[in-house]
């Protein structure tokens, strides 16, 4: 006698399946190609505007630390006050900046670190839960 064994249906409907999943991953590896050559373009835009801004800061800077140093003390207060505050415009600016590299820099970080994903080995993940209340 004859063993009952997968049914054609059944054979075609996981042949359909396995091209559907390798399709799938085809396209996910794709994706992830096309997400790292934009992170990349990400990075690199990110250090240039971070130089492109540094280089008129730097000058603004420069010209506030003269007065500042020859001149601050011969001006009237209302001009005093206009430099102070032109002066933390140009330090709030260098910190972000300096924010906007340092994001740069630990994005590129994190994601060295990262392995690729296996779609067929699922990522276990641990669920923390809050203790019962008067537990």
């Amino acid at each position: 006698m004859r063993r009952p064994g997968p049914s054609r249906n059944t054979a075609l409907a996981v042949q359909r399946l396995r091209r559907q999943i390798a399709r799938l991953e085809k396209q996910a590896r794709f994706l992830a190609a096309r997400l790292e050559a934009a992170n990349r373009d990400l990075e690199a835009f990110s250090k240039s505007v971070a130089h492109d801004l540094r280089t008129p800061l730097r000058t603004i800077s420069g010209f506030i630390e003269i007065v500042r140093d020859h001149h601050m003390r011969d001006l009237p207060a209302e001009v005093r006050r206009y430099f102070e505050l032109i002066d933390a415009g140009a330090r709030e600016i260098d910190g972000l900046i300096n924010a906007l590299l340092l994001f740069s820099r630990l994005r590129r970080e994190r994601g060295a670190r990262r392995r690729p994903a296996n779609p067929r080995k699922p990522r276990r993940r641990r669920i923390k839960t809050k203790p019962a209340v008067g537990a």
